[in-house]
């Protein structure tokens, strides 16, 4: 159990730190922003990459915080079937729920960083003045994706050991605490 507390510990650390670039990313959106809007307004001039760095920033945001949304309960979830759930068939929908959802995310975090690879080996650029390599913006959608997989893979493991009867009383407790207050999914 200590091996999966010192791993979920490091995802968390990892979580968080995604999150605090996803935040960072929204702060230089918005300054690059602003920065464009007075030039453009008092000089008449402009910076010329605003709105395509913005656009990787907006990426940048959206990717980098998605496990720490899903962590923090953030996500949606349809209440319709769940609400009517109790006890260990609701614990069994949310292993097979949260199992099914870690196995699209691999597919995708796969897809993910094969599109990246191949922008990366080919060298597109992007067609504004920049010429950025696109595979440096586009690297936080893997990164971003991987997290949100490691995150769900163990979200997953702590429904099944819910389900088995492996968590310890204080962990069941708090997973019914956070079930209930934001769901798995």
């Amino acid at each position: 159990m200590r091996l999966a507390e010192g791993a979920d510990r490091v995802l968390r650390t990892l979580d968080t730190a995604a999150m605090a670039v996803s935040a960072l990313s929204i702060v230089a959106m918005t300054a690059l922003v602003s920065l464009e809007v007075i030039l453009r307004a008092t000089l008449g001039a402009s910076t010329l990459i605003a709105s395509e760095f913005a656009g990787y920033l907006l990426v940048s945001t959206v990717y980098l915080g998605l496990a720490w949304t899903f962590r923090c309960g953030g996500f949606i979830r349809v209440e319709v079937v769940h609400g009517a759930l109790k006890g260990t068939l609701l614990r069994l929908v949310n292993v097979v729920i949260a199992a099914i959802a870690t196995a699209t995310l691999l597919v995708y975090s796969y897809y993910l960083v094969r599109f990246v690879s191949q922008n990366m080996a080919t060298g597109v650029t992007s067609i504004y003045v920049s010429r950025t390599p696109l595979w440096i913006p586009q690297l936080a959608m893997p990164l971003g994706a991987g997290l949100l997989t490691l995150t769900m893979a163990a979200h997953t493991v702590r429904s099944a050991a819910l389900l088995l009867g492996f968590a310890a009383a204080e962990d069941k407790a708090a997973h019914f605490a956070a079930e209930q207050a934001a769901g798995p999914l």
